[in-house]
């Protein structure tokens, strides 16, 4: 069965018009893709099939050539890598480009393509602690790379370490004031923070006893560093006015056809949000923002992105009275999401409730716990 999907949240957070990412999936690859983040920009990267097949020929070449050398296993690692996300969605495909991409750094510590491969795919599969640790010997092999830093400072805020982020992303826009603004080093880099701090929860096998962290949704780490300067991310991901105002004639478009359809009050309420943040500052526009994005919670009470998106609203006008509600409300939608108990302790730190807090901690430490085990258990004990 093959429907038309558009993610809705990334309307939200990217501004892109639907016209523009309407496709035909299966239902099988749709979840896919939400589960693990293939992203419209991965998609552009996507070859066919035979392609991967001619690296993969290619790889056995050049590891029959000279096994002590990494070219081949990291080309391996690439192409099954590819294969996983673009064709066949098949675990034991990842954990061959795992394999693959393990080996050519055991041949080349310095090899940089499979330790930012390894940290992309621990990412992806919610191991953010080995996902830090790729980071770190690829940061160690090359120090100046602010797009290996902003990596960092993602991978370190998806641990809950949001201290430790700060201070790395400030290392990174630092180093990133060196780099030439389309520079494919720093933009390869944003890309990499924005996939850190992209949503989703992914079930890689974990080590039983080794906490991870669910992913984090980009909405409300962009609430918590909205607070300072706009930064190379956030000129990245800014787009023309005219695109922003194209999603507002579209979603009113889709209102009037469908006012029972969430989907253009989605649409619009994002468009006026990033046209208050990157270009009018005008509250009005921010108004209509939380208009819009009040009616799709009206339309369609189980959809929680508008609650996080209201939520990033508040925190950004210091009003975390009313981001804590949003909050809690979608917490009573989802009591399980960690990512959400993350949010509220952080909330109640802002409003000075430390005590409060801390119970949140602990709730958060045992939801952890519980999904950490059920992961172990699912996966069979790899990994």
């Amino acid at each position: 069965m093959k429907i038309v999907v558009y993610p809705l949240i990334f309307a939200v957070l990217a501004g892109c018009a639907p016209s523009q990412n309407l496709r035909q999936v299966s239902i099988e690859d749709y979840l896919f893709e939400m589960t693990y983040r293939v992203t419209s920009e991965n998609l552009k990267h996507k070859k066919p099939r035979e392609e991967y097949a001619a690296m993969l020929a290619r790889a056995e070449e050049l590891i029959a050539q000279d096994p002590g050398s990494a070219k081949g296993y990291d080309l391996a690692g690439g192409a099954y890598y590819s294969i996983w996300m673009f064709y066949s969605h098949k675990e034991a495909d990842a954990l061959t480009a795992v394999e693959n991409m393990k080996k050519a750094v055991e041949l080349d510590p310095n090899d940089n393509h499979s330790l930012i491969g390894l940290a992309d795919l621990m990412c992806r599969f919610g191991n953010h602690k080995a996902e830090l640790e790729y980071i770190d010997a690829a940061i160690k092999a090359e120090h100046n790379d602010p797009g290996l830093h902003y990596m960092r400072a993602g991978a370190l805020q998806e641990l809950g370490l949001v201290k430790e982020a700060l201070k790395e992303k400030e290392i990174a826009d630092e180093l990133s004031i060196a780099v030439k603004q389309n520079d494919s080093v720093l933009e390869e880099g944003i890309k990499g923070w924005a996939r850190s701090t992209g949503g989703g929860s992914h079930p890689w096998p974990i080590p039983k006893g080794e906490e991870t962290t669910p992913s984090r949704s980009i909405t409300i780490d962009y609430a918590y560093f909205r607070k300072h300067p706009l930064t190379p991310l956030d000129n990245a991901l800014k787009k023309p006015l005219a695109q922003y105002l194209d999603n507002i004639s579209l979603g009113e478009k889709m209102i009037a056809a469908k006012p029972d359809d969430n989907r253009g009050y989605s649409i619009v309420g994002g468009a006026y949000y990033y046209i208050w943040v990157y270009y009018s500052r005008d509250i009005a526009d921010l108004e209509k923002s939380i208009t819009m994005l009040r009616k799709n919670i009206e339309v369609d009470p189980s959809d929680l992105s508008p609650h996080m998106a209201l939520s990033m609203i508040y925190c950004e006008l210091g009003e975390h009275g009313e981001e804590l509600l949003e909050i809690e409300r979608a917490i009573g939608k989802n009591p399980s999401d960690i990512g959400f108990h993350r949010y509220r302790a952080g909330c109640l730190r802002e409003l000075g409730r430390e005590n409060e807090a801390q119970l949140e901690d602990e709730i958060i430490k045992e939801l952890i716990k519980n999904r950490n085990e059920t992961t172990h258990q699912a996966a069979g004990g790899k990994l």
